[in-house]
């Protein structure tokens, strides 16, 4: 069966809007990313100078209303805490981008859910936040990783 290219969305956020942090070095390296796969951008969505904390900021509240419209096939990020700094905001995001199909990759952390081996580790994390109380996004990606696998060899 013919695929057309995947329909790639780059989400980028920085902090502080001052030089201190460019987003460009997260675009960036999103872009190649996308050229190596064959992806074509759709679109690229950057907050500037505004705190991850915040569930609605302006550009990553137009790329859901832009997933629920369908403009994209997959979601790229630079890394976890840049798209969303807390667990439940997370999870919410990757089942709705599992509920519409779209793809989600974050490049620093090496999770693609277009992969097999990435909706796994996907599936895991849905699984494994709320039971272990587990806020990965601060403590970081592979302490999360280790802490996942220690829950699972337990059950």
């Amino acid at each position: 069966m013919w695929r057309s290219r995947t329909r790639a969305a780059i989400y980028a956020r920085v902090s502080t809007a001052n030089n201190a942090q460019d987003p460009r070095m997260q675009t960036r390296e999103l872009e190649e990313y996308c050229q190596r796969r064959g992806w074509d951008l759709a679109g690229v969505y950057v907050d500037l100078g505004i705190s991850g904390s915040k569930e609605s900021r302006p550009e990553l509240d137009r790329l859901m209303a832009d997933a629920y419209r369908r403009r994209f096939d997959a979601v790229i990020v630079w890394k976890f805490d840049r798209f969303a700094r807390s667990v439940s905001h997370l999870l919410k995001a990757l089942d709705t981008f599992r509920a519409l199909g779209t793809d989600f990759v974050s490049l620093s952390e090496n999770l693609d859910t277009s992969t097999p081996a990435g909706r796994m580790v996907s599936r895991e994390i849905v699984k494994a936040a709320p039971a272990g109380g587990i806020v990965f996004l601060e403590a970081g990606f592979d302490h999360f990783m280790s802490a996942l696998f220690q829950i699972n060899a337990h059950n």
